[in-house]
C-alpha cells in the first residue's frame, strides 16, 4: 500500500472510531429509552440533581481523556504495523472502556439513589401496558420499501454471479490491496472456489435479512412495552422516535450493503474492468454509509434529549424500580423472565437475557465465532 492510500484509509478509520466513541460517551444517556441515567431509572424531578450532574461530568471527562490516550497509542501501532486486526483490537478496547466507565458511574448512581430515596415515592405504582392504550400512539408500521429494494439488489447480484460463472476465468480475483492490485484469487474449478464467489451475494441477502429481523423484533416488542421511566408523553414520543429511527437506519444500511456487495460482484465478474475503479467505488460507498449512520445516531440523540427536556411536569409519571435486573447497569439478568432478548439498558436496541439458558448458549456460540474470526485474521496476517 502506498503512503497516500495508507494515510487515507487508516486516517479515516481512526477518526471515525474516535468521533463515534466520543459522541457516544458525551451522549450516552440520550442513547437509551425513557428515564435511565447510567443504568439507573431516575424520576424526572431528580434528573438535574447536583450529585447526578457531578457523576455525569466525571464520566464524560474520564471518557474523553481515556479515549484520546487510547487513540494516540493505537494510531502509532496501526500506522507502524498496518494490520487490520490492530484496528479490531482498538475497537474492542474502546467498547470495554465504555462498559467499565459506565459500570463505575452506575455504582455511583445507585449510591445517590439510596441517599435521595426516590424509590419510596413510587412503591405503590402499577404497570400499564401500551397495548391497552390508544392504538394511534404505537401504530408506526415497518417501512418495507427499502428492505425490498435492498433484497432485490442482492438477488440481482446473485443472478449476475450465476450468469457470468461459465464465462469467468479459472482464477477469479476476490481480494484487492489498497492500490487496486489483486492479492488473492478463487479457483472456480474447485467447489471451495465456487462457494467463495457465491458468498458475496449470499452474505448480502443474509445481512439484509438480519437488518429486517432486528427491525421486526423492535416492532413486535414495542406493542407490549410497559410504561416506565417518565410521563406518558415522554415514553410515547421516545418510543415512536426511536422506532422510526431504527427502521430508517436499518433499511438504509441494507441499501448500502446491497449496493456495496453488488459493486464487489461487478468487480469480481469483470463488469467493472478496472480493479482500482471498483476499489474506489466500494470505499466511497463505505464512507457514505458510515456518515449516514453517524448522522442518524446524532439525530436520535438530539430528539431524545429534546423530549426529556420539554416534558410535561403536570402529567403523572410512571416509575418502578427494575435496576437490580441489570448487572452493572448494562446486562439484563432475570432467570424468571423466559424472554431470550431484552431491551438494552445502555444504548438502543436489544441484548440477551443473561439469566436465560438458551440465551447463554447463543452468546457462547456468537463469542466463539467472533474470537475465531479475530484469530483467523491474525493468523492470515491481515
Amino acid at each position: 500500500m502506498d503512503l497516500k492510500n495508507l494515510i487515507l484509509f487508516y486516517g479515516f478509520l481512526i477518526i471515525t472510531i474516535f468521533v463515534l466513541f466520543i459522541g457516544m460517551a458525551l451522549n450516552i444517556n440520550n442513547l437509551n429509552y425513557a428515564g435511565v441515567i447510567y443504568g439507573v431509572r431516575v424520576p424526572n424531578k431528580y434528573r438535574k440533581d447536583i450529585k447526578i450532574k457531578k457523576i455525569d461530568k466525571e464520566y464524560k471527562k474520564k471518557s474523553v481523556i481515556y479515549i484520546l490516550i487510547l487513540t494516540i497509542i493505537f494510531s502509532v501501532l496501526i500506522f507502524n504495523f498496518q494490520k487490520v486486526f490492530i484496528s479490531i483490537v482498538y475497537i474492542f478496547t474502546m467498547v470495554f472502556l465504555q462498559f467499565y466507565l459506565y459500570s463505575k458511574a452506575n455504582k455511583e448512581m445507585k449510591k445517590v439513589k439510596e441517599e435521595i430515596g426516590w424509590k419510596k415515592e413510587f412503591e405503590n405504582k402499577k404497570y400499564i401496558e401500551i397495548k391497552n392504550l390508544d392504538k394511534k400512539d404505537y401504530d408506526n408500521k415497518i417501512n418495507m420499501k427499502w428492505f425490498i429494494i435492498a433484497f432485490l439488489i442482492a438477488i440481482l447480484s446473485l443472478i449476475i454471479t450465476i450468469v457470468k460463472l461459465k464465462s469467468l476465468p479459472d482464477l477469479v480475483p476476490v481480494h484487492f490491496n489498497f492500490n487496486g492490485d489483486v492479492d488473492r484469487y478463487a479457483d472456480i474449478r474447485t467447489l471451495g472456489g465456487k462457494i467463495e464467489i457465491f458468498l458475496i451475494p449470499i452474505m448480502s441477502m443474509f445481512i439484509i435479512f438480519i437488518m429486517y429481523i432486528s427491525t421486526f423484533i423492535e416492532y413486535k416488542k414495542r406493542k407490549n412495552i410497559k410504561l416506565n421511566g417518565g410521563t406518558y408523553e415522554q415514553i410515547r414520543e421516545i418510543e415512536n422516535t426511536t422506532f422510526k429511527s431504527i427502521n430508517d437506519m436499518m433499511s438504509g444500511i441494507s441499501i448500502f450493503i446491497a449496493v456495496l456487495m453488488l459493486c464487489i460482484t461487478f468487480t469480481m465478474t469483470g463488469i467493472i474492468k478496472s480493479n482500482k475503479l471498483g476499489l474506489n467505488i466500494t470505499m466511497i460507498i463505505t464512507v457514505i454509509m458510515v456518515i449516514y449512520i453517524i448522522i442518524y445516531t446524532i439525530y436520535l440523540m438530539i430528539q431524545n434529549k429534546n423530549i426529556n427536556k420539554y416534558y410535561n411536569s403536570k402529567s403523572p409519571e410512571y416509575y418502578i424500580d427494575d435496576d437490580d435486573e441489570f448487572k452493572w447497569g448494562i446486562f439484563y439478568y432475570n432467570p424468571k423472565d423466559k424472554s431470550i432478548l431484552s431491551r438494552k439498558r445502555m444504548g438502543i436496541g436489544y441484548d440477551f437475557n443473561y439469566g436465560n439458558e438458551k440465551a447463554i448458549i447463543i452468546v457462547v456460540i456468537l463469542d466463539f465465532i467472533l474470537i475465531s474470526s479475530l484469530v483467523m485474521t491474525i493468523i492470515m496476517g491481515v
